[in-house]
């Protein structure tokens, strides 16, 4: 189960309120992963793409409660972790 976390793009102000209210969370990663077992946030960026302070904020209170958190510059970086899922 791969589940998208929409944090990004452009919204309306009420909107954003919204999202803020129910649960918004800054810099959260792009991917909620739930594969045999283990459950992971992913961060998908670009070979050049960098993470924002938000980003980098969220990905150690990952680390600080446990929840492995990965960055991914491919596809093919992505199918490695999901195989790597599978031995």
């Amino acid at each position: 189960m791969i589940l998208s976390i929409p944090n990004g793009g452009l919204r309306d102000k009420m909107t954003a309120v919204t999202m803020k209210a129910t649960g918004l969370y800054k810099g959260a990663a792009d991917l909620l992963v739930v594969y045999r077992g283990w459950v992971g946030f992913v961060e998908l960026k670009t070979e050049v793409g960098i993470q924002s302070p938000e980003q980098r904020q969220f990905e150690a209170h990952c680390i600080e409660a446990g929840l492995p958190y990965k960055l991914v510059r491919s596809l093919a970086e992505f199918q490695q972790l999901i195989q790597s899922l599978n031995a």
